[in-house]
This record gives C-alpha cells, structure tokens and sequence, in this order.
C-alpha cells in the first residue's frame, strides 16, 4: 500500500509541560477513536513546528481527524492559544515500476 499521512504547520502559544495546556490529535474510525499524537512536555513553544503524521493504520478506512485542545484551569491562559495551518492529507504517488 501507499504511505499516507496528515501534515500541518502548528503553533502554540500555551503553557509548557504536559500537565496544563494539552494538545491532542486524534483519528476518529466507526470502531474507536485512537490517540494519533499529543503535546510532550519538551514541545518547543511559540514557533512554527511542522507535523508529518502516519495515517498509513487507516488505509482504506473512512475517518475524521479530531484536534482537542484543554486548558484545563483559569490560570496563565493570556497566551494567543494554537494555530493549525496548511492542514493537508498526503499521500504517495503510487510507483510506475
């Protein structure tokens, strides 16, 4: 099968850490819902960080891609939050060998 993937530019102006301030992508199937990736403690912060994520699992499955972000409480939430740019699904071209 071909390698695809969902890729985006992503920005956060958040608190640090995993505790406060999470980020979450998710897949979302008839079945389930799976974790894709997720904010770490070391993600560096107000910059653009460009994502390149494996969709490949999902190959011929119908699906949704679901981005959740939870402040969690009522402090240090000044920050200008997370911005999604040039969300694209790629996939490879198949080869012609």
């Amino acid at each position: 099968g071909r390698a695809a993937r969902l890729a985006m530019w992503l920005w956060m102006d958040t608190e640090g850490g995993k505790l406060f301030d999470a980020l979450r992508i998710e897949v979302v199937t008839s079945q389930k819902t799976e974790l894709l990736w997720q904010k770490t403690a070391a993600m560096p912060l107000q910059s653009w960080r460009k994502l390149k994520l494996p969709l490949t699992k999902w190959a011929g499955e119908k699906i949704a891609v679901q981005v959740t972000f939870e402040t969690f409480d009522e402090l240090k939430n000044d920050g200008f939050g997370v911005l999604v740019d040039n969300l694209a699904f790629e996939v490879d071209c198949a080869s012609t060998k």
